[in-house]
């Protein structure tokens, strides 16, 4: 059976179904269920935003909700644990585990479930200690501080975990045991995520409950995500007892390391979700005590006999079988042509002269829009008296009156961008020019600045670290711009998955990649580069094929085959020239779970 893992969705299951679509076809294999170790956002609708625990500017649709309205079906059945970024009202009503859309299932706040004969155990949200030992007090509608709250993981969600006996073969975990940093490669983790360091020593980085479900469960996988970086360790149980492979993933960005394919052994099928029998047993018995306030459990209430609570589950399945019941929409789904939460688009659309202005003569603007754009003003204007100063001036903006109604800026409708046609234009209207530069001015989404972050990695490494500032802004400035040309010109013909145009002003421009420092020599002329000492001391691998140089790696067989796959950068360099991208020479791998020893 071939799994996929994912790290932190935020959303975005659009690129991680098509990368996934696209490895079954250039690899010729079958990929069998997908895993995501939570931040998920199973966003339904504007009203689903406002229970995302998320600054303002990051809340928004994504693509979740083209799966639960059915305008789409996932192409692999997929199941998700919750992390701290969640449409937590949803998740909630789904508790116990549940479909959140067809072929889409999750696991709830704790739980088991099998797929063929694999079983599959979870614990959603990440550890505060404040908050463990309390019960799930949040009601919804949510306030803002129950909002920060309601994914803290509890003590009575992992005590029903820590009844489990039978063996577990893959466990999912949003953060990462704590401790599990001294079973992998910690000197790479620190080169990588240097701040980590301190919490790593105080042994404060990562969750105490997951260590003590590592420790009871010892399940043959355990993935996490939430630190947003990679990290392989290999946990063995006593002295010649069991071993846990372990995998942390990074968040779905361009160019980041946020999926694996693993291929584990199992039955024959059919590979489909059903209940488990022991976890319904344990939850039946554990039902009567599920704290609702802030007192935690008092396990003195449990009378029911574990056995019994067998029995009982045992018949139930016999009965109307072990699939989980079928999926039911619960709320509306986000439709686009409604407004959105705070109405910022629509006050961008009313404040955008060259759409305004047309769409207002021809009638065509929707009443939503208009309710979309008060909406936006009452949030980010919380002055009454401002209001209406705004409201005033908006009148002499519809009219195009004064300076507004100049010939030149009629023409600049279309040829100025939106925040200079105010500023050249909006005298005459001071508080609606102050308020439209605002909205206006805010950005749309981070994919911008998270490519440019990238670029900023290549060209600053640690042996080019004293560029100055402005000459850094400037090599950032034309490395980024170069590649929105070279997109642009290649609009029509370009994959937008696989990227096959090489960057010819790489090496010129930037040098060679960061990762690449191993082949630069440690004494010119001697021959002896940093890629030697590197191996030399077992600290990182050699991982990139540049050109006119050769990738020096050992293939090893391993017990379970396990291939690294990234979401190709757009604004990145170490794009290759043909589909050979996806073999494993190629590309920036894990180093296998057999192969992993402590150092």
């Amino acid at each position: 059976m071939r799994i996929a893992v994912e790290g932190c969705m935020h959303g975005d299951l659009d690129n991680v179904y098509a990368t996934l679509l696209q490895l079954q076809e250039v690899e010729n294999i079958k990929i069998d269920l997908l895993l995501c170790c939570g931040d998920f956002q199973a966003v339904r609708n504007e009203k689903d935003l406002e229970s995302l625990n998320a600054p303002l500017k990051y809340r928004s649709m994504n693509s979740f909700w083209k799966y639960y309205s059915g305008e789409k079906v996932a192409p692999f059945p997929t199941i998700f644990i919750g992390g701290n970024h969640e449409a937590s009202n949803y998740l909630w009503e789904l508790y116990y585990g549940g479909w959140a859309a067809p072929q889409i299932y999750f696991l709830g706040f704790a739980g088991v479930i099998k797929f063929g004969n694999i079983r599959i155990g979870g614990l959603s949200g990440i550890y505060k200690s404040h908050d463990y030992n309390r019960g799930h007090y949040e009601k919804l509608p949510y306030n803002q501080r129950d909002i920060r709250s309601i994914y803290h993981v509890r003590e009575y969600d992992v005590h029903k975990l820590l009844e489990v006996e039978e063996p577990i073969d893959i466990f999912l975990s949003h953060d990462w045991p704590v401790g599990i940093t001294d079973c992998g490669n910690l000197k790479a983790l620190l080169r990588q995520k240097p701040f980590f360091e301190q919490e790593i020593q105080e042994g404060t980085l990562g969750s105490r409950p997951a260590a003590e479900l590592l420790a009871k469960l010892r399940p043959s996988y355990w993935f996490s995500a939430h630190l947003h970086c990679k990290f392989a360790a290999l946990v063995q149980h006593e002295k010649d007892g069991p071993s846990t492979k372990f995998l942390a993933l990074d968040k779905c960005l361009p160019g980041r390391k946020f999926l694996q394919v693993i291929e584990i052994e199992s039955g024959p099928g059919p590979h489909e979700l059903q209940f488990d029998e022991e976890w319904l047993a344990i939850t039946r018995k554990y039902n009567a005590v599920l704290p609702l306030t802030i007192r935690r459990a008092n396990y003195s209430d449990v009378h029911l006999d574990t056995e019994q609570c067998h029995q009982f589950v045992r018949n139930k399945l016999q009965t109307r079988g072990s699939k989980p019941f079928e999926f039911v929409q619960t709320a509306p789904c986000y439709n686009p042509s409604h407004p959105v939460a705070n109405g910022v688009f629509h006050a961008g659309h009313i404040l955008n002269p060259g759409l305004f202005y047309t769409n207002n003569e021809n009638k065509t603007l929707d009443l939503n829009v208009w309710k979309g754009y008060h909406a936006c003003v009452a949030k980010l204007v919380p002055d009454e008296a401002m209001q209406d100063k705004i409201g005033q001036e908006l009148g002499v903006y519809m009219q195009a009156d004064g300076i507004l109604g100049l010939a030149s800026a009629i023409r600049g409708r279309t040829k100025l961008a939106p925040v200079e046609w105010w500023m050249q234009f909006g005298y005459e209207v001071p508080n609606l020019q102050q308020f439209a530069i605002r909205v206006q001015s805010l950005t749309c989404r981070s994919s911008g600045c998270e490519r440019n972050w990238s670029v900023y990695e290549h060209i600053h490494t640690k042996k080019r670290n004293k560029l100055e500032l402005k000459k850094l802004n400037d090599l950032v400035f034309v490395k980024y711009n170069r590649t929105l040309a070279r997109r642009y010109k290649a609009r029509n013909i370009i994959d937008p998955i696989l990227l096959d145009n090489i960057d010819e002003a790489n090496e010129w421009l930037t040098g060679a990649p960061e990762n690449h420092e191993e082949e630069e020599e440690v004494y010119e002329g001697e021959g002896l580069t940093f890629g030697h000492v590197a191996m030399a001391s077992e600290v990182e691998e050699n991982v990139y094929g540049f050109r006119g140089s050769t990738l020096r790696s050992k293939e090893r067989v391993s017990t379970s085959t396990c291939t690294s796959r990234t979401l190709i950068n757009e604004a990145s360099d170490e794009e290759e020239d043909d589909d050979d991208q996806y073999n494993n020479s190629n590309m920036m791998t894990l180093q296998e779970f057999g192969d992993l020893v402590e150092e």
